[in-house]
């Protein structure tokens, strides 16, 4: 049962919410990075793959499985939010692959083929 977080977070709940989310999440969920948490798009791909509970395992079994997780889960953003930011933060995003920028129409197609959707609002 695969789940939709839609995240809106400010820089100082941004840790904090994603540690929240982190335990929930599972091969095949889906993130939307809202409003101006699309500025933060790096710091939440260092906190994704270094530091989320999904990556830390104390056996090497379920290291395994939490890998796994880790690279099937997909990271989304508004091309309206990434459009307000500075140029020198759209340079910086526009290097990573770890998000796929979508129209408002794709976020509805999305929504609905989910099972689940969460709305986190710092």
């Amino acid at each position: 049962m695969a789940t939709f977080f839609q995240l809106h977070s400010d820089l100082a709940n941004l840790n904090r919410q994603l540690a929240t989310i982190a335990n929930y999440w599972q091969a095949g969920d889906g993130v939307l990075l809202m409003g101006q948490t699309v500025a933060f798009i790096d710091w939440v791909y260092d906190y994704y793959c270094h530091q989320s509970p999904i990556v830390k395992s104390d056996s090497d079994d379920s290291k395994v499985d939490k890998v796994d997780t880790v690279t099937t889960i997909k990271f989304y953003a508004l091309q309206a939010d990434f459009e307000v930011l500075t140029a020198q933060t759209q340079a910086s995003i526009q290097q990573t692959d770890f998000v796929q920028f979508i129209s408002d129409k794709e976020w509805v197609a999305l929504t609905n083929s989910y099972d689940k959707i969460m709305t986190i609002n710092s």
